[in-house]
């Protein structure tokens, strides 16, 4: 619903409310935290008062230093190829197994230029809970990327370059190409040639 208020899109806001009112997804694992509008709008306002890059939130546990880290050397040096090979498994995306919803929200993996790590959470719109959504590498099939996923074992904190939303769960296969919102401010749609 946050999405839709920065949209400005009463549409928007109503297929993010239904999705968001459905359950709370199964793969949110992280500690939970109070989130509720009032809270997102402080985080706003105090993260627009810090420069980018280094900026922290108000200590709420939703928003930490943004500053792109080191990546395994697996991920890092990836060719755009490998990445464009990595694909989000549907099975784990955010509202999977929601009876009738018409959004669903699956992430990007980071590595090779997307190297800031964007926290994902998931809101429990009754109880203005939120669990963060940690970094797996069984969210993700890697096909013929040659990652080693070895060195992504244990490294809950690598975070997502991103996400993407689409309605009705059938687009995701039409659309694996689109990129939503990433990390990199210099992102741009990559095609297979398919």
């Amino acid at each position: 619903m946050a999405m839709a208020a920065v949209c400005g899109s009463s549409g928007i806001a109503s297929l993010f409310s239904q999705a968001a009112f459905a359950a709370e997804s199964d793969i949110a694992d992280g500690k939970i935290v109070r989130f509720d509008f009032a809270g997102l709008q402080s985080m706003a306002q105090a993260l627009a008062k810090k420069p980018w890059g280094g900026a922290r939130g108000p200590g709420n546990g939703l928003c930490e230093d943004g500053a792109p880290g080191p990546l395994p050397d697996t991920l890092a040096n990836l060719t755009p190829q490998a990445y464009n090979s990595i694909q989000y498994d549907a099975a784990h995306s955010l509202w999977n197994g929601v009876a009738n919803r018409q959004l669903d929200i699956q992430f990007f993996h980071v590595g090779m230029g997307f190297r800031r790590r964007v926290r994902m959470f998931s809101v429990d719109t009754t109880t203005h809970l939120a669990r963060e959504i940690h970094f797996r590498p069984e969210l993700f099939k890697y096909n013929d990327a040659g990652v080693d996923t070895t060195q992504l074992e244990g490294q809950s904190d690598l975070g997502f370059a991103g996400f993407r939303v689409f309605k009705a769960p059938e687009l995701s296969l039409k659309h694996r190409n689109w990129r939503g919102a990433m990390s990199s401010p210099s992102w741009a749609p990559v095609t297979s040639g398919r």
